[in-house]
Protein backbone atom coordinates (compact mmCIF):
# COMPACT_ATOMS: atom_id res chain seq x y z
CA UNK A 1 0.00 0.00 0.00
CA UNK A 2 1.45 3.82 -0.86
CA UNK A 3 0.20 6.24 1.12
CA UNK A 4 0.84 9.69 0.52
CA UNK A 5 0.62 12.87 2.50
CA UNK A 6 -0.91 15.89 1.90
CA UNK A 7 0.46 19.08 3.40
CA UNK A 8 -1.20 21.93 4.15
CA UNK A 9 0.18 25.52 2.89
CA UNK A 10 0.50 29.13 4.24
CA UNK A 11 1.80 32.45 2.86
CA UNK A 12 2.26 36.11 4.46
CA UNK A 13 1.22 39.35 2.86
CA UNK A 14 2.42 42.77 3.96
CA UNK A 15 0.84 45.89 2.91
CA UNK A 16 0.12 49.42 3.58
CA UNK A 17 -2.41 51.62 2.81
CA UNK A 18 -2.60 55.35 3.88
CA UNK A 19 -5.30 56.71 6.65
CA UNK A 20 -8.85 57.00 4.94
CA UNK A 21 -8.22 54.19 1.98
CA UNK A 22 -8.99 50.74 1.95
CA UNK A 23 -7.26 47.31 1.06
CA UNK A 24 -9.52 44.97 -0.80
CA UNK A 25 -8.69 41.30 0.94
CA UNK A 26 -10.70 37.85 -0.50
CA UNK A 27 -14.40 40.69 -0.67
CA UNK A 28 -13.44 42.36 2.52
CA UNK A 29 -12.70 46.07 2.15
CA UNK A 30 -10.52 46.47 5.07
CA UNK A 31 -9.45 49.79 6.98
CA UNK A 32 -8.19 49.16 10.33
CA UNK A 33 -4.68 47.83 10.63
CA UNK A 34 -4.10 44.31 12.11
CA UNK A 35 -3.40 40.46 11.07
CA UNK A 36 -5.89 39.01 8.83
CA UNK A 37 -6.41 35.41 7.80
CA UNK A 38 -8.13 33.34 5.27
CA UNK A 39 -7.98 29.75 4.11
CA UNK A 40 -8.47 28.52 1.14
CA UNK A 41 -8.03 25.01 -0.70
CA UNK A 42 -4.50 24.85 -2.20
CA UNK A 43 -3.78 22.58 -4.88
CA UNK A 44 -3.36 19.32 -3.35
CA UNK A 45 -7.19 20.10 -1.74
CA UNK A 46 -5.43 20.59 1.66
CA UNK A 47 -5.91 24.35 3.90
CA UNK A 48 -3.54 27.19 2.64
CA UNK A 49 -3.75 30.45 5.16
CA UNK A 50 -3.49 32.99 3.64
CA UNK A 51 -2.49 36.02 6.42
CA UNK A 52 -2.49 39.51 5.69
CA UNK A 53 -0.55 41.87 8.14
CA UNK A 54 -2.00 45.56 6.98
CA UNK A 55 -0.41 48.72 7.99
CA UNK A 56 -2.10 52.23 8.63
CA UNK A 57 -0.01 54.71 7.30
CA UNK A 58 -1.54 58.40 9.28
CA UNK A 59 -2.06 61.28 7.34
CA UNK A 60 0.18 63.46 8.34
CA UNK A 61 -0.94 66.70 10.30
CA UNK A 62 -1.43 69.70 8.02
CA UNK A 63 -0.66 73.69 8.84
CA UNK A 64 -2.94 74.56 11.82
CA UNK A 65 -3.57 74.23 15.28
CA UNK A 66 -5.63 72.57 18.14
CA UNK A 67 -8.74 74.55 19.38
CA UNK A 68 -7.66 76.59 22.43
CA UNK A 69 -3.86 76.79 21.08
CA UNK A 70 -2.44 80.09 20.05
CA UNK A 71 0.07 80.40 17.04
CA UNK A 72 2.86 83.06 17.57
CA UNK A 73 2.68 84.94 13.98
CA UNK A 74 3.98 88.71 13.24
CA UNK A 75 4.82 88.68 17.07
CA UNK A 76 1.38 88.77 18.04
CA UNK A 77 -0.83 85.20 19.40
CA UNK A 78 -3.79 84.30 17.47
CA UNK A 79 -6.70 82.22 18.71
CA UNK A 80 -8.65 82.12 15.95
CA UNK A 81 -8.78 81.45 12.07
CA UNK A 82 -8.04 83.64 9.55
CA UNK A 83 -5.39 85.35 7.33
CA UNK A 84 -2.95 87.51 9.02
CA UNK A 85 -0.78 90.42 7.44
CA UNK A 86 1.94 91.90 8.94
CA UNK A 87 1.31 95.76 9.18
CA UNK A 88 5.18 96.45 9.65
CA UNK A 89 6.08 94.76 5.90
CA UNK A 90 4.89 96.96 2.32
Amino acid sequence: MHLTIKQPSAKTVTASINQGQSYSFFNQNLTVAGPYQHVIPNAAGCDSTITLNLTVVPTPPTAGSCYAEEVISFNQKKRNDGTYVDANRS
